[in-house]
């Protein structure tokens, strides 16, 4: 004869402390179900038991099923976790001179793989992002990118002084060796054939 069983019923996940943590502070993860066996996969890993512990630094992406003595399996429950690395800025540059008009890239490179970063110009909020993104210089000023996360934060600066690019004037009176750039300076010049 033909037996029919149910389905247990999807577990609910309950994460301690958080569902997103610094890396100092381990993440467990529990559910509600302590008849069946619990399965948690997340990029290629599986475990079996009632307490999944994770610890090192990353976004995991939990599937979390429950499969009783005659083998059903229970619907999936998802669960994302975050584990955060101590976030870590450092602008390539500490100082770099641009002209203008135009802008330039200033690069910067981070430890952390997760956190907001807050992109200033002269200590005023220019952009705000959960990604890293591309941050531009375009005139004088510092130009700063605090990163943070439930580690921390930390930021870094870097100065920028913008020079006018040379315009030719030339006036009656000068040197014929001198010509004045935009009425700012008087810069040498060679000619060139």
């Amino acid at each position: 004869s033909l037996n029919s069983y149910t389905n247990p019923p999807m577990p609910q996940v309950t994460t301690f402390p958080s569902n997103r943590v610094c890396v100092t502070t381990p993440v467990y993860l529990t559910t509600n179900n302590s008849v069946d066996s619990i399965n948690w996969v997340w990029s290629g890993n599986q475990f079996l038991g009632d307490t999944l512990f994770l610890s090192n630094p990353g976004r995991y992406f939990i599937a979390v099923t429950a499969t009783n003595t005659f083998g059903c399996v229970s619907p999936q429950q998802s669960v994302q976790v975050i584990i955060d690395g101590f976030p870590q800025i450092d602008l390539t540059d500490s100082s770099k001179n641009i002209c203008i008009p135009g802008s330039t890239l200033l690069p910067y490179s981070y430890s952390a793989s997760f956190g907001t970063f807050i992109y200033l110009v002269n200590g005023n909020v220019s952009n705000t992002s959960n990604y890293p993104g591309n941050f531009y210089a375009y005139n004088s000023a510092v130009y700063s990118v605090i990163m943070s996360n439930t580690c921390g934060v930390d930021s870094d600066s870097v100065a920028v002084l913008a020079n006018f690019k040379p315009v030719i004037d030339f006036f009656s009176g000068y040197a014929n060796n001198v010509f004045r750039s935009a009425g700012i300076v008087d810069l040498p010049y060679r000619w060139r054939v």
